[in-house]
């Protein structure tokens, strides 16, 4: 004999329903509770709407991408997209270097500094600060220094932009640059320099003749 898990009374063994309360004594019994079937049914619509709650608010941003297009010493030309469904504050544009010659921020202006970037439009920057910086190796230059595995020096463009909820963003592009103290130099040159006459090996040759 076993007793009802409900009224207590007893009860056939085996038996999957109580004759004396109707109660269930499997897993029947839980349906009876209506708290529990509202908490598990609310469970499972939580659990079935947050992925795409989260990735409707996550979809209501600013989406930036950058492409450097030209530049020198003295300015860099870019492009700027808002693939994004909100505008975003652009904040400042700076330039990274870690070279073998060292490192250095160099910071830019350009015309849309503290204006937005709207969503959907794509702008083409001339930045500059008034004096040397590195400057972007031409992409067909570029091109023939990998060819010969001429790992050139590396800068990050970095634009600083502030999402519609308040969220400072720092996103970085990197690209193959001129450190500046070797703006003038010719990255396909041989990099011990051009050998002076007159400390060639031609020029000893005729000194000790």
């Amino acid at each position: 004999m076993n007793l009802c898990r409900e009224c207590k009374q007893p009860m056939n063994a085996g038996a999957t329903r109580c004759h004396h309360c109707t109660a269930h004594q499997n897993w029947f019994r839980f349906l009876n509770n209506g708290t529990l079937i509202v908490g598990l049914v609310l469970a499972l619509l939580s659990i079935m709407a947050a992925q795409p709650v989260a990735s409707f608010l996550d979809s209501k941003k600013a989406e930036i991408t950058v492409s450097i297009l030209e530049g020198d010493y003295l300015h860099t030309v870019f492009m700027v997209s808002n693939t994004g469904s909100r505008p975003a504050g652009l904040q400042q544009v700076t330039i990274n270097a870690k070279t073998k010659g060292g490192s250095g921020t160099w910071y830019l202006q350009s015309e849309l500094d503290k204006k937005l970037l709207e969503p959907g439009n794509a702008y083409v920057l001339n930045a500059s600060n008034g004096s040397v910086i590195p400057a972007p190796i031409p992409h067909e230059i570029n091109a023939v220094l990998y060819g010969r595995n001429i790992n050139p020096e590396t800068c990050n463009l970095v634009l600083e932009f502030v999402q519609m909820n308040g969220t400072k963003v720092f996103q970085a592009t990197p690209f193959p640059c001129y450190p500046v103290a070797n703006n003038s130099r010719d990255p396909l040159a041989d990099p011990r320099g051009p050998t002076h006459p007159s400390t060639g090996p031609a020029a000893k040759s005729a000194a000790g003749r």
